[in-house]
């Protein structure tokens, strides 16, 4: 069967056109992945380093993988890199013992030096969770930061009262030792296990720390 000009012609033009829209689809693409690279290339990473006593905390673990899985933030870019810095002897030196809670408190030189190492953009001081159980009294309404618990065992008290009450301190050290130190903390309760109540204050915490470094 013979083929006429015409339809001939018909078929040269599908191809042409089919080649065309091969070529502007790969364009696109191609414009979408340099749009991405671009956007990828403005975030700018901090460093958060966790330091701790022991060569594995599952804890600090858990909060330097919140802080880490958080998404660059969408106005500024930043992301948060958590680093954690194991088997560290001394972290924070107090300058009078004394003083209790009126004493100055700062970085260790050995911390100190082993965050220029790890290129610290900020050190993440996390206190030993605080776990209470059985609130008593009601919150102070005139100071909603004091939290007034009591730890119990007794059946009844915790009838009344099952949940486990978290509080967890950190400090936010920057890496220029002419910064002062920003303080805060997270509470949680739950009548869940404390070990699960401590992980959710964790991750609030990990939250919050995202929130005051990467607005």
């Amino acid at each position: 069967m013979k083929i006429s000009a015409a339809q001939l012609l018909c078929c040269r033009c599908k191809a042409v056109a089919a080649s065309y829209t091969l070529i502007v689809f790969s364009i696109v693409l191609l414009l979408l992945a340099l749009t991405a690279t671009v956007a990828a290339g403005d975030d700018k990473t901090l460093n958060v380093c966790i330091p701790q006593h022991t060569a594995q905390n599952a804890l600090l673990s858990q909060l330097a993988n919140t802080i880490s899985h958080h998404k660059p933030d969408k106005n500024s870019h930043i992301r948060l890199q958590a680093v954690q810095l194991a088997n560290i002897d001394q972290i924070l030196f107090t300058d009078n013992p004394f003083k209790g809670n009126q004493a100055n408190q700062t970085l260790s030189p050995e911390l100190r030096d082993r965050a220029v190492q790890e290129h610290c953009d900020y050190i993440l001081v996390v206190a030993i969770p605080d776990v209470s159980t059985a609130r008593s009294p009601q919150p102070n309404v005139a100071s909603p930061n004091v939290q007034s618990t009591t730890n119990t065992y007794d059946p009844y008290m915790r009838r009344q009262d099952p949940e486990n009450y978290v509080r967890v301190k950190y400090q936010l050290y920057a890496r220029d030792p002419a910064k002062p130190p920003v303080e805060g903390f997270v509470t949680t309760h739950d009548a869940a296990p404390y070990q699960a109540v401590v992980a959710q204050a964790l991750d609030l915490l990990g939250n919050q720390v995202f929130a005051k470094l990467a607005k």
